[in-house]
């Protein structure tokens, strides 16, 4: 009769114990799960949320003081300025504010807790050559903190030709 209320007590701590460390998979795999989402997801959720003008969500993909700080004394106002013109001039049939990824190839470089988006022209007559987003891991999530656009330039040069000098 001991031996079957040992036994009991034995299967009841087994289940305990894998109850246990079930709980603990769980809840550090979730923890995990957000740091696997990618740069580039980031980079494409903030260009949706920005183009929609949702900037309560946009907020959580961008370090808005980091990467406008060096252009303004406001960068709450200018990030806000950019992101309603755009908007504002995809009214226009003219323009989207949709971005079209299938304009550029795209590379994406990690290294530990920073990371590099490229979006590279395809086309070499565009004014923009390059747009690079650099993001970095903060609160385990990827966060923008700079956006460095590579333009060309044309000039004509003493000879009369024309030549495209790229200028950051």
């Amino acid at each position: 009769m001991l031996n079957i209320i040992g036994n009991q007590i034995e299967i009841r701590i087994r289940i305990y114990i894998c109850v246990l460390v079930s709980f603990l998979f769980l809840s550090c795999s979730n923890n995990i799960k957000e740091t696997n989402i990618k740069p580039l997801v980031t980079v494409i959720n903030l260009q949706s949320a920005e183009s929609i003008g949702d900037f309560v969500n946009a907020r959580n993909y961008i370090d808005v003081d980091e990467v406008y700080s060096k252009y303004t004394k406001s960068p709450e106002q200018e990030w806000r300025q950019m992101v309603v013109f755009f908007n504002t001039i995809s009214k226009d049939n003219k323009f989207t504010n949709c971005f079209k990824y299938y304009k550029y190839d795209i590379t994406e470089k990690i290294t530990k807790n920073k990371a590099s988006i490229i979006f590279e022209s395809k086309n070499q007559q565009s004014q923009i050559k390059k747009i690079t987003y650099s993001l970095e891991i903060r609160n385990q999530k990827w966060v923008v903190v700079g956006i460095n656009f590579e333009k060309f330039i044309e000039k004509i040069n003493n000879n009369g030709k024309e030549i495209r000098q790229h200028i950051n």
